[in-house]
């Protein structure tokens, strides 16, 4: 029923070719948009997003159930209509994801970084110097091996 409909299977063969000649359409074209470009940065988030589990379950089985939509009138429209809010949606997911690492990751980039492996480092630091000074005394040897001093923030 809803299952054997040609539209909605992920792997069928009318999907592909549309897909694949899409693809070659748009590959040849020459086209520069600022705003274009700042909504294609969003494409690979819009794809995380609708593909994680939790979400496609939501989206495709519950909230959209594109096998019942195809059964209406106008269904190529109401489809189109479907994907294009859901883009839109996660779109503006995405730019309020990018404006809240803008003011918080992106400030200084690298300092989470910076601060984590500092942190790894002194916790390596103290333990190889109290793994050194275990081996020192059960080995009773007088050398001691100091290891490398890391900052802290």
């Amino acid at each position: 029923m809803a299952e054997d409909i040609f539209i909605t299977g992920d792997w069928e063969i009318p999907v592909l070719m549309i897909g694949f000649g899409m693809f070659l359409l748009f590959s040849r074209w020459e086209f520069h948009s600022r705003a274009i470009n700042r909504i294609a940065k969003s494409t690979f988030a819009v794809y995380l997003i609708t593909d994680f589990p939790l979400t496609r379950n939501l989206l495709w089985g519950h909230w959209f159930n594109l096998g019942e939509l195809d059964q209406r009138s106008f269904a190529i429209l109401r489809i189109f209509g479907v994907l294009i809010a859901i883009y839109v949606v996660c779109t503006v997911i995405d730019f309020v994801r990018q404006g809240v690492f803008a003011l918080t990751f992106d400030r200084r980039p690298g300092r989470w970084f910076e601060l984590l492996w500092n942190r790894v480092g002194c916790w390596f630091c103290t333990k190889y110097s109290e793994y050194s000074q275990t081996l020192d005394t059960h080995q009773g040897g007088s050398e001691k091996i100091s290891p490398r001093h890391v900052s802290r923030p």
